[in-house]
């Protein structure tokens, strides 16, 4: 669970991938996607040469599912960490399961949008963002050096252990906010409460495979004046569930 001071939402499409902004207002590029070794390595280098961004590093994260907030939690971080970074642009390929799957990584697809993490200013604050099971070690990688995916194997205990995971199939790409229960539940819980919030001051609670899409979707639709908080959450299950607590603005 990580509370966010300063970054923003600043845009959202299929756009951010063709012109994200002027290229040397961007400082990282970061790529997300959900394992398979046969995913491609340097889709963050990529994607950094076609949008122009001569200057800025790129990172590829490994996330067991939800990509996208994967993504955007990593974008949050370095810009964080750094007065001298001002925006990133985050992409991913994410997770869509089918009803009765054991793994959210089932089936996976190559995402077609992004978005433009900026510090200072924005459409949308992200005011926190929760992992159940946090990013795996090694989990992030530099996309210009060479380097090898990590074993897939995760040691799972507790509340969270994999028997219990997979009993319950992860939720199809139509299922929507009131399939969140148990520990998905908990984890907005936490995050809202990190925002200082409840879920009764949640408007809008959405629940998306392919949370860039969604969160494109999310701008286009609220309106300033509303000022309320959505929860953006992922298709994940258990450890692999995140989501993020967003304000319009």
């Amino acid at each position: 669970m990580t509370r966010w001071d300063d970054v923003f939402i600043a845009a959202a499409g299929p756009e951010c991938l063709r012109s994200p902004a002027a290229g040397d207002d961007i400082d990282l590029v970061v790529h997300a996607w959900c394992g398979g070794r046969s995913r491609e390595s340097r889709v963050a280098e990529r994607t950094r040469l076609r949008a122009g961004c001569a200057r800025t590093t790129a990172l590829q994260v490994l996330s067991p599912a939800d990509g996208g907030l994967a993504a955007l939690h990593v974008a949050a971080r370095y810009l964080s960490a750094s007065d001298g970074l001002r925006a990133a642009l985050v992409t991913a390929e994410h997770a869509v399961a089918p009803a009765g799957a054991a793994s959210s990584r089932a089936v996976s697809e190559r995402g077609a949008t992004g978005a433009v993490v900026a510090r200072g200013t924005g459409a949308a604050r992200v005011l926190s963002t929760v992992f159940l099971g946090g990013l795996p070690e090694g989990a992030v990688f530099r996309a210009d050096l060479p380097w090898h995916e990590p074993s897939s194997g995760r040691p799972r205990s507790g509340r969270f252990s994999l028997a219990r995971w997979r009993r319950t199939p992860p939720p199809s790409a139509r299922q929507g906010a009131v399939r969140l229960e148990g520990p998905e539940r908990e984890a907005v819980a936490l995050a809202l409460g990190e925002a200082g919030a409840t879920l009764s001051d949640a408007v809008r609670i959405v629940r998306a495979s392919d949370q860039l899409a969604a969160l494109s979707s999310l701008l286009k639709r609220e309106h300033p004046h509303e000022a309320s908080l959505v929860v953006l959450a992922g298709a994940g299950r258990g450890p692999d569930f995140g989501c993020a607590v967003l304000e319009p603005v």
